[in-house]
């Protein structure tokens, strides 16, 4: 089997790859937009191929970058899948809710007695946040 490029720089390729824009690639994966672009050049020495057509306002993927990154996806759709099917929550009846801090403690946690009693096969579960959060990948069920 031919040595794999690395993980890391493949995932930043995907981030990127659907964001079109470094910047915001770099935001979403909390690191500096020179982060990105140094483990794009990484994946671009690797395959010896230019992967991003790059001007001063946007990025576009060139030919190969298009050819790769439907496979990229897809690699990391899968290991999404098989890490959920390992670490998924063993109780089903869990219902876990993110919401503000204030509207967790002033709405949902007054009124969270009588939908327990209405409902005591769930087990509730809140995580109070101010960042909006991806149902995806933070095994939320309810916004």
């Amino acid at each position: 089997m031919k040595r794999l490029p690395p993980l890391k720089a493949l995932h930043v390729f995907l981030v990127a790859a659907q964001h079109h824009i470094f910047k915001q690639a770099a935001e979403q994966l909390h690191v500096s937009q020179a982060a990105v672009s140094q483990q794009i050049r990484l994946l671009e020495e690797y395959f010896q191929e230019v992967l991003f057509e790059r001007n001063a306002k946007q990025t576009r993927l060139s030919s190969k970058g298009r050819l790769l990154f439907p496979y990229i996806e897809q690699a990391f759709e899968q290991i999404s899948q098989g890490v959920y099917s390992v670490t998924q929550q063993p109780n089903p009846n869990s219902l876990n809710i993110t919401a503000t801090h204030s509207f967790t403690s002033l709405f949902l946690g007054t009124r969270l007695s009588d939908f327990q009693s209405n409902n005591d096969e769930l087990s509730v579960q809140f995580a109070p946040s101010n960042h909006l959060l991806n149902f995806n990948d933070d095994q939320i069920d309810l916004e």
